[in-house]
């Protein structure tokens, strides 16, 4: 049936106020001279709330020549209010309407011509009554194409051709519509969708009457939060809040709370939105779900454009309520083509059922939605919820697969409900959708959501299958991984192996399905220390896939690259780039050379190229490899980022620093848009910057980034996690940089405490940790206590890594340098030497860290007294750090300025001093002209400038020095004791005072 009303003059009172949001208008009489007559059937509201954009939007566009506005919803949002709110505003504004507001109902097309007639009447035509009425017709119509402004408003006009035919020829008529159809055309109208009502004026509808009633304001009933989900429930919708609204003041003592699980239970069937109101401001006629019933009768079966409508209308029914479905899941669920899904679109949006969201999909009102669902019955309703259900999975699946968040973050609000459903209906749905759930809360660092997706996963399935399902071993390996995330290894393992043999009992031994929990279980006793454990796991999935798929298939290129990074661990470089390079050619041969696996394998050789310091080759690498993510996915994905943070670490290394800022700052960029602030990988990124801000200088843009990173990392880990304790760790390092060695080691025993209790007291780790305590007790000169950290962290990387390890011998340097400075120095060398001797064997003979051990080697005879071998230790250091990092990087400088100590040991103090001024020009250049390191370049010269007698330029250096150190070192650390000594000594000028205390060896 169409709509319609009673067209009798309402009874309005002159110089009656009302008010329309900051609008006040003085209501009129109607005038009864032909050029200003008004006609509205509907008083206003006084309940009118909320649509104070929408007024406005309306008067600047009906403004124009000739406009043309439609308003489209749903039934019951409140078009024709809207459209009231506003024609009383325009006949309160003669000026700007001279021709006056005139109201033509369409709700049933063959009656617009009486309506019409009804309306010449006001005109006050002469010999009007004794006309028929298509002269009638004829005559008003004349009068709607005349001059001067007025408003026409064709109410519930559902048809372009009713449009077409009422719409005036000429004049100055402006016409605003209101209509469910929303598929008008540009050149048709400009249409104003009408969204459901703000919340604050959804509240103020609903609880106005019973603010009445109980003679309380209605903010003071907006406090209870069942109000508000009260509004939620009903999608803020007009007419359904209006209802809702006059049932509660008859019923004041009906609490929120119980009304709105009323609501939840029953939606369209709740007897607060099955009344019709007789007292309706617009004469309403029909409850909310008779309203939609219009709509749906609109949608005939037998047409194909209607029948796949409807086919749509019944998949909604079983997505999350209110949210825009993408027309990826409605191809999928509805199995039909883009054209066809198109025009079922359309139509749907046509009768008012549904609009077009800005990505291509649709959003259904959710008391549509609920009258959708009430309309499927049994086998119906249970058929279109497992194939909506079905189609989530297989988006979910495909954009996991590709670790696309941007494609699933559209999904996620019909994945949760679907889950919830499927749930209910004991459907095998069920677990894999909570999987799919739990897999992005995982990759979006939301661990502790994820692990509970996977266990309600883990629930559904054994439910579902039985507890010996291979489904049941996906979600024990998927909660293994995110129980690995949280640092709970134990549960972790225990997890994974359940998992194992659940597939070996279902599968055998040696099925390719065993592969991905043995690669699992691989990293995780990588994490836990057990090196040969994780070997063994990683060897025996790639010998399961090496039978099962050949030697060139992508599972044993992934296994391969496993093994690699493994190797590398264990200090095997050239084992690891022997397998990262036969993935890489399995890839190739597979993939071609530009996809991301490749990318892979490429950053893979790339990190073992910087580990053996060839780093220009390993620039190359990791330039080739992000080249191709770049086409690949695009500027701005995860992947891309990631390898545009390791080539920020190889500019680091490469001596610059401008480079790698600008690589970090990307990364960090990317990171953010894609993950959001507070994701460990841009915690990552954060760190990444404040090591790189350290090692230039800037301490306080070190710990900026440090505290940001370490904030992170606590709300995604919690405090005691590896990740926390990392950035401790680095915030010791800065701590100790900046000479606050007693909260550098603070941070060092936290540190450290959190490992041993993650990882045990002899993980590899804990050793790494024991190394920089005692670095900082060895500043400190606790050096026993320093000696005994030392000692262990050698302990535990033999019995991890062996006795030819790179780590053992930093281990071994630890213990020279420490010795050195006990004056025990024939232990010292044997260390230093075991040390150079294992750095030799790993690196090759022009590595830096070589000469970081030539270095220490040239100290300790320099203290034994053996000038010349330590000149040549010294030179020898030179030499490899200007190949490897070429004439202007600081660890040059530093080279040069413990050369310039031994030369003028041996009494040669131009060239020492030679040495000096070159070790300072390139501090300045690379750290500036107030870093801690320049300070130490400038002692050393006033030191050997006093030597050669030319005070005035030692005092000059020393006082650089002095006020470098007194700016980021307490006044009494003793550094600036020492420069402060110095310059006493220069300022005495005594040549009979103890020898200047003029240098720092440089590490």
């Amino acid at each position: 049936m169409s709509e319609k009303f009673s067209f009798d003059q309402p009874s309005w009172h002159p110089n009656h106020v009302f008010n329309a949001g900051n609008l006040t208008v003085n209501m009129p009489t109607f005038s009864a001279a032909p050029s200003r007559v008004t006609f509205i059937p509907y008083q206003r509201n006084k309940d009118f709330v909320g649509r104070e954009k929408e007024l406005a939007w309306l008067n600047e566009h009906l403004a124009l020549p000739n406009a043309v506005v439609g308003i489209t919803a749903e039934g019951g949002q409140g078009k024709t209010q809207l459209a009231t709110e506003f024609a009383h505003l325009c006949a309160a504004n003669p000026a700007a309407w001279p021709g006056g507001v005139q109201w033509v109902s369409m709700g049933d097309p063959s009656s617009v011509p009486s309506v019409v007639a009804a309306l010449g009447v006001r005109f006050g035509i002469i010999g009007y009554a004794m006309m028929s009425l298509e002269e009638q017709v004829a005559a008003a119509r004349r009068v709607f194409e005349g001059p001067e402004p007025r408003l026409l408003i064709f109410d519930n006009c559902e048809d372009p051709a009713l449009l077409r035919s009422w719409r005036p020829a000429g004049g100055g008529a402006r016409i605003l519509l209101t209509s469910r159809f929303s598929n008008w055309k540009p050149n048709q109208l400009v249409r104003m969708p009408l969204p459901s009502l703000p919340r604050s004026a959804a509240l103020r509808l609903l609880l106005a009457g019973r603010a009445n009633v109980l003679d309380t304001s209605v903010e003071a009933l907006c406090g209870d939060p069942a109000a508000d989900a009260v509004c939620m429930v009903l999608g803020d919708h007009a007419l359904a809040l209006y209802l809702a609204g006059s049932y509660l003041a008859e019923k004041p003592r009906y609490s929120l709370k119980s009304f709105s699980s009323e609501l939840a239970a029953r939606m369209l069937d709740a007897p607060a939105l099955k009344v019709i109101d007789p007292d309706s401001p617009t004469s309403y006629p029909r409850h909310v779900a008779e309203t939609i019933a219009l709509s749906v009768d609109l949608l005939n079966p037998m047409y194909e454009d209607n029948e796949h409508a409807r086919s749509l209308l019944h998949m909604a029914a079983h997505v999350a309520p209110g949210e825009p479905i993408p027309a990826a899941l409605l191809l999928q669920a509805l199995r039909i083509d883009d054209a066809l899904l198109d025009a079922a679109m359309r139509r749907l949006c046509a009768v008012g059922l549904a609009h077009n969201t800005r990505d291509g999909g649709v959003q259904v009102h959710r008391l549509v939605v609920a009258y959708a669902y009430a309309q499927q019955h049994g086998w119906r309703a249970h058929s279109h919820a497992e194939c909506m259900a079905a189609a989530l999975c297989d988006l979910a699946r495909t954009a996991n697969a590709a670790a696309d968040l941007a494609a699933m973050q559209p999904l996620l609000p019909h994945i949760h409900y679907a889950a919830e459903t499927a749930e209910q209906r004991k459907s095998s749905h069920a677990g894999t959708l909570f999987n799919h759930l739990g897999f992005y809360a995982q990759k979006i660092a939301e661990y502790a959501t994820a692990k509970a997706l996977y266990q309600r996963a883990l629930e559904n399935d054994e439910l579902y299958y039985g507890a010996d399902h291979p489904k049941v071993a996906r979600n024990l390996n998927n909660l293994g991984c995110v129980l690995h995330d949280l640092g709970d290894l134990a549960g972790a393992r225990a997890a994974l192996e359940h998992a194992l043999a659940v597939d070996e009992a279902h599968f055998g031994r040696n099925d390719p399905e065993l592969s991905y929990e043995l690669n699992n279980l691989g990293i995780l006793l990588h994490d836990l220390g057990d090196l040969a454990g994780a070997q063994s796991y990683l060897e025996r999935a790639l010998q399961i896939d090496e039978v099962a798929y050949g030697p060139n298939h992508p599972k044993v290129a992934y296994e391969t690259n496993n093994l690699g990074i493994l190797a590398q661990i264990q200090g095997d470089l050239d084992r690891a780039l022997d397998l990262h390079q036969r993935a890489d050619a399995i890839d190739r041969l597979h993939y071609g050379t530009e996809h991301p696996r490749v990318a892979r394998d490429l950053s893979s050789i790339a990190s073992v190229l910087r580990a053996k310091g060839r780093l220009v080759e390993a620039q190359e690498r990791y330039l080739q490899a992000l080249k191709i993510n770049q086409n690949y996915y695009g500027p701005d994905h995860p992947e891309v980022a990631t390898t545009v943070n390791s080539l920020g670490h190889v500019a680091k290394d490469l001596g610059d620093p401008s480079q790698a800022h600008e690589h970090y700052q990307r990364a960090l960029a990317i990171d953010k848009r894609c993950y959001g602030a507070s994701h460990p990988k841009v915690a990552r990124d954060l760190l990444s910057l404040g090591i790189l801000a350290r090692g230039t200088g800037n301490l306080h843009m070190a710990h900026m980034y440090y505290e940001q990173a370490l904030t992170i990392d606590q709300a995604c880990y919690g405090a005691n996690h590896p990740n926390v304790s990392r950035t401790l760790c680095h915030m010791g390092s800065l701590c100790e940089m900046r000479g606050e060695l007693a909260g550098a080691q603070a941070y060092y025993e936290q540190a450290l405490a959190i490992d041993q209790r993650h990882y045990g007291p002899r993980h590899p780790t804990v050793a790494m940790l024991l190394g920089n305590l005692g670095g900082v007790l060895h500043a400190r000169g606790v050096f026993a206590r320093a000696h005994t950290c030392y000692e262990q962290a050698l302990e535990i990387d033999e019995a991890s890594y062996g006795f030819y390890d790179a780590r053992v011998a930093n281990d071994c340097y630890n213990l020279g340098v420490l010795l050195t400075d006990m004056q025990d120095r024939y232990p010292a060398r044997a260390y230093l030497e075991r040390a150079r001797d294992i750095d030799m064997r790993y690196y090759g003979p022009n590595h830096p860290t070589l000469a970081r051990d030539l270095s220490a080697l040239g100290r300790v005879v320099t203290g034994l007294y053996d000038l010349r071998l330590a000149r040549e230790y010294l030179a020898q250091a030179l030499e490899i750090d200007e190949q490897f990092y070429g004439p202007r990087h600081p660890h040059v400088a530093a080279d040069l300025n413990n050369l310039g100590l031994v030369v003028e040991a041996l009494g040669h103090l131009t060239t020492a001093h030679d040495h000096y001024q070159r070790a300072l020009e390139i501090d300045v250049l690379h750290y500036g002209d107030h870093h801690p390191e320049v300070a130490y370049d400038l002692n050393n010269l006033g030191s050997v400038a006093k030597e050669l007698g030319n005070l005035t330029q030692a005092r000059a250096y020393l006082e650089r020095s002095l006020a470098i150190f007194e700016s980021c070192l307490p006044t009494d650390h003793p550094k600036v004791c020492k420069v402060r000594d110095n310059l006493a000594m220069v300022e005495t000028a005594s040549r009979a005072a103890a020898p200047p205390k003029r240098s720092w060896w440089r590490r």
